[in-house]
């Protein structure tokens, strides 16, 4: 009875060819199967700033929404994130794998965000980080096991942090978020291990440090790598 399973999506533009990109989804090695209530390992899962689940390379068990229908119509963003917290909290076996089982064709109009304006393409994904932000607090409500909520709220931190590079908040709003992202860090026990380094100096991190210094280049640079992303 498996609660999830998230594959890989090999990423292709209209006519067909694959486009040179990261696979979208869970990236772990091989297959790794987890029994009901073991799941503590896998919260990187949920803390990874670039995982985003993308619900057409996901299989996950109907019955989970059963129990959270309020919070699943309050959603302010895609239900992606939203499956992974019902699934970690489940307790019910779930499976990753680094197959690719999807292929995702991507068109010019594929996203939300629009290209073609710099201003609005910043305005649209600073709304976009804000809403899920706001699912996050939802997330919440969802659970009382102590430790995904701490998980849950470090993973909104780091959602925070990308506001930061993304946005024009005032510097003291991208500092004070910066600040709280490292008390999550090393004050929340997330036993992190090996991987605490890594997520203090994690490219978001890194990001959100130079969007201080120097957020007009952060921007611009962010912007000529997603118009350059190949969708043609």
């Amino acid at each position: 009875r498996l609660a999830f399973m998230p594959h890989l999506q090999e990423a292709m533009n209209r006519s067909g060819r694959p486009l040179n990109a990261v696979p979208f989804g869970v990236n772990p090695k091989g297959r790794v199967s987890v029994s009901g209530g073991n799941h503590d390992h896998h919260l990187p899962v949920l803390l990874d700033p670039f995982y985003f689940g993308n619900a057409s390379s996901i299989c996950v068990r109907r019955s989970l929404a059963y129990g959270y229908l309020e919070v699943l119509r309050g959603l302010n963003s895609s239900a992606d994130e939203f499956w992974v917290v019902a699934s970690l909290n489940s307790g019910l076996p779930m499976l990753f794998t680094s197959e690719r089982l999807t292929r995702y064709r991507v068109h010019p109009s594929s996203s939300n965000i629009p290209l073609s304006d710099f201003e609005e393409y910043f305005i649209t994904l600073s709304s976009y980080f804000e809403r899920r932000i706001r699912d996050y607090n939802l997330f919440l409500s969802m659970t009382e096991n102590s430790r995904l909520r701490r998980a849950i709220l470090f993973k909104r931190s780091l959602l925070s942090l990308q506001l930061c590079y993304v946005s024009d908040l005032p510097a003291s709003q991208k500092l004070l978020y910066l600040l709280r992202y490292y008390m999550y860090l090393f004050s929340v026990n997330l036993d992190l291990g090996e991987h605490a380094r890594e997520y203090a100096l994690s490219p978001v991190v890194r990001s959100a440090i130079a969007g201080l210094i120097f957020p007009k280049y952060v921007r611009k640079r962010i912007y000529n790598i997603r118009t350059n992303f190949g969708v043609r």
